[in-house]
């Protein structure tokens, strides 16, 4: 990979498809606008030498994000193609920039609809592309702080591990972040979910563990890279559980990750109550950091 994922990266602005239009116009009465009505995904976008010298823009984790938003389209009756999709993501990495880098962000929507929630009969869904510069920092080797937000995430099964639209509790949570830390998510019951817009991780009894979100929280594409490929291949016992405070308080080593910052040590959780957990930057949070620096180099 030419120069390798790297802590930088940069794209070029203004560029989107909309149902394989350049530069195509969301309609007003699109139903994602109303009323929340679909998925998104946010995808690294690499850039590879090829060897005619040129070079090309790949998402090296879209298999997850296409299995993930199918996933979600059929749980919310999208009626989206996996082979339709592939063809127009295709047709918009043909015209980005040369050696273009960032973040690529698709959305999907139930398309236009009438006055109500329910759906139309007949359903064209909108797919919408974008090319987006990504963070300006999407390693930070040293360590960050998270604060418990006093948000809590509402418990819906029908809806947990998917990545839709309905961010609203999350953007409560976002009016909290600060400079210096990062707010950290619990249920409705107590039970540890997810930082914002980040899985989290524990080793506790050194065994990697990681919350369950089966009634609420988003399955992001790293946790299932981490779950499925990395542990494995470390040798890490892996498994999902009800994770709480107390848990926390256990935890030998916290990082947390999604798949266009890495993975990042927890050096410190400061919880509602005032107290403060501390770890130091440990030796697996680093092993899996360079783990996936080497699953983005191969793919």
């Amino acid at each position: 990979m030419a120069g390798g994922p790297s802590c930088r990266a940069s794209a070029a602005k203004g560029l989107w498809q909309l149902n394989g239009q350049l530069y195509g116009q969301l309609p007003i009465q699109d139903r994602g606008l109303a009323y929340g009505d679909g998925l998104f995904e946010t995808c690294l976008l690499l850039s590879q030498a090829t060897e005619s010298g040129t070079s090309r823009s790949y998402l090296p984790c879209w298999p997850y994000h296409k299995a993930r938003l199918l996933s979600g389209c059929e749980r919310l009756n999208l009626p989206i193609a996996g082979n339709s999709l592939e063809k127009d993501l295709q047709h918009f990495l043909q015209h980005l920039p040369v050696g273009a880098r960032g973040i690529i962000k698709l959305i999907v929507t139930r398309g236009q609809g009438g006055r109500g929630y329910a759906p139309p009969a007949h359903v064209l869904p909108n797919v919408l592309w974008q090319l987006l510069p990504a963070p300006s920092t999407t390693c930070e080797p040293g360590g960050v702080h998270l604060t418990v937000s006093d948000v809590r995430l509402a418990k819906q099964p029908l809806l947990a591990g998917l990545k839709h639209l309905n961010r609203l509790e999350y953007v409560l949570a976002a009016q909290q972040c600060t400079s210096n830390s990062i707010p950290l998510l619990f249920d409705t019951d107590g039970c540890l979910i997810e930082s914002l817009s980040h899985n989290i991780f524990c080793i506790i009894e050194g065994a990697l563990r990681t919350p369950a979100l089966d009634q609420c929280g988003v399955k992001g594409v790293l946790r299932e890279i981490v779950m499925q490929k990395i542990a494995p291949n470390l040798d890490l016992e892996v498994s999902e559980q009800a994770l709480t405070e107390s848990d926390l308080a256990t935890a030998t080593e916290v990082f947390i990750g999604n798949s266009v910052r890495g993975i990042w040590p927890v050096t410190g959780i400061t919880l509602l109550s005032g107290r403060l957990l501390q770890w130091p930057a440990g030796p697996m949070s680093t092993e899996l950091q360079q783990a996936w620096l080497r699953y983005l180099s191969l793919c």
